[in-house]
């Protein structure tokens, strides 16, 4: 729902804002406030709030934020839902790692999950640790109760959707034809967000015996940093990012051959141990296809509505 730009980087739309972790917002400040944390979050386990009694306010428009905290002691997919329950209020949820942060440290985030606005939904695959979830709303004069959920979900990307990931986590993933679709229709692909901690390198490795894969990682403001091309051969590829003072979220597309599918494990680390060195001729400099992606099948906004 575009009503007014939201400065939120979308994995879904592929174009990317400034960064999470590095956005220099503009817009109404709150004032001076206790940024309260509403409780907690289990996975399985459901919580009503209400965003009327919020005491924390989203810098960029003074929307409110109500969150809560969020634990694994495992890698696990979660899918995050946040349901408006009186009213039909456009929701907003958010992930943070370790406390909220406002416009920084956000690892997923979701506007709407289908056609109607009054439903968010995230679709994440975490490493163990703590998270943060946020219930938020997109008009800040429209606000209300909701209820907030937290349930395991297949991990699998399908249809071009919105699928967030952190380091120490894989994943068992498919590239099919109704994946995102390159704008001739000839290629398919997934196309993941990635978050990295800040200070921490940003490790990608994809494996399959079925078909070949063609990796480009991009950074948050959706310029290359580094791509695969397969030329070294192998039933492996890789792509990495050094460490940055801020981390954020980075941009996976997984691609093969014009008109290949078959499964593959996508495996994201932030220590160099999951990734072998690889000879010069194996790796390319990643080119500006990211807005190939752009308009494939299943995306419906250019950004993140705010």
């Amino acid at each position: 729902m575009l009503t007014r730009l939201r400065v939120l980087p979308s994995a879904a739309a592929l174009v990317l804002a400034a960064g999470c972790s590095s956005d220099k917002v503009s817009g109404p400040k709150p004032v001076t406030q206790q940024c309260a944390s509403s409780g907690s979050l289990s996975l399985g386990g459901t919580t009503n709030g209400n965003l009327s009694s919020a005491t924390c306010r989203f810098s960029y428009d003074s929307s409110r934020v109500q969150h809560y905290s969020f634990t694994l002691t495992q890698a696990t997919p979660v899918a995050f839902s946040m349901t408006a329950t009186n009213g039909d209020f456009d929701t907003f949820l958010l992930l943070y790692r370790n406390a909220y942060g406002d416009t920084a440290n956000i690892v997923a985030f979701n506007d709407d999950a289908d056609a109607s606005t009054s439903n968010s939904v995230m679709h994440t695959i975490l490493g163990p640790g703590s998270y943060v979830v946020a219930a938020n709303h997109l008009d800040p004069q429209t606000f209300g109760a909701y209820a907030l959920s937290a349930a395991t979900w297949n991990g699998s990307e399908e249809d071009c959707g919105e699928v967030f990931m952190t380091t120490g986590t894989s994943s068992e993933q498919s590239i099919a034809t109704t994946d995102c679709a390159n704008s001739q229709q000839t290629q398919y692909g997934d196309v993941i967000a990635l978050y990295s901690n800040p200070g921490q390198p940003l490790y990608v490795t994809v494996t399959s015996s079925w078909v070949t894969t063609l990796l480009e990682l991009y950074d948050p403001a959706g310029n290359p940093i580094d791509s695969d091309d397969h030329s070294a051969g192998g039933n492996v590829t890789r792509v990495s990012a050094p460490a940055t003072t801020k981390g954020g979220l980075y941009v996976l597309v997984v691609t093969a051959a014009a008109q290949a599918t078959g499964p593959y494990t996508l495996a994201v680390s932030s220590t160099g141990s999951a990734v072998a060195a690889q000879r010069a001729s194996g790796r390319a400099t990643a080119a500006e296809t990211l807005g190939e992606w752009r308009w494939a099948r299943g995306v419906g906004r250019a950004k993140s509505a705010r």
